[in-house]
């Protein structure tokens, strides 16, 4: 979420989003500095914080491919491909979470947080620790509209239906001798 500094601020959402004791939160994102002797409370991003070896440089490489990402990817897949209880689809994100000093989620884990019974719920499993996971390294809208799940979480925000595709541009409308025509709500 931008503001008119133009910086990120996370939402309380996604601060809220972290399970208790996840150790991914304190390297994505904080609450709380210390500026001229004063406690300053607000949520701020982390992950790319570094101290520049020169003015207007950097030591932090822009993410491109993670093993997290490719792990959760071949969770979802194996998923989609057809549920299996505590198979494994359920190794691959686990991983994920055991890294992350969380418990392994299994399908009649007694506790009803940690139980993933059946392919839907899978998929829910999926899409939150992608969301925590890779915490402002921009996948989230395209796993949303990828799972059809952008206009169900994101409507309340203002999402219309429409925006779940990318318009056309105008020179490819006028360029392409098929007579393409714009995406529905962006003429």
């Amino acid at each position: 979420m931008g503001n008119p500094l133009g910086q990120n601020i996370p939402t309380a959402e996604m601060n809220n989003a972290y399970e208790a004791n996840d150790a991914r939160k304190a390297v994505s994102m904080r609450t709380s500095y210390v500026l001229s002797g004063n406690t300053v409370t607000h949520n701020y991003i982390v992950k790319y914080s570094g101290t520049p070896a020169a003015n207007i440089d950097g030591d932090n490489n822009w993410i491109v491919l993670r093993y997290a990402d490719v792990l959760l990817m071949y969770a979802e897949a194996l998923n989609e491909l057809g549920y299996v209880a505590d198979g494994p689809a359920f190794t691959y994100l686990n991983q994920i979470r055991t890294r992350a000093g969380l418990p392994i989620k299994t399908s009649n884990n007694a506790n009803l947080a940690l139980r993933v019974a059946d392919q839907a719920a899978f998929r829910l499993a999926i899409e939150q620790e992608r969301f925590v996971e890779l915490a402002f390294e921009g996948h989230r809208w395209f796993d949303l509209v990828r799972t059809d799940r952008a206009l169900t979480l994101l409507s309340s925000k203002g999402m219309e239906v429409h925006e779940a595709l990318f318009p056309i541009p105008q020179t490819q409308i006028d360029i392409n001798k098929a007579k393409i025509t714009q995406n529905p709500g962006y003429n």
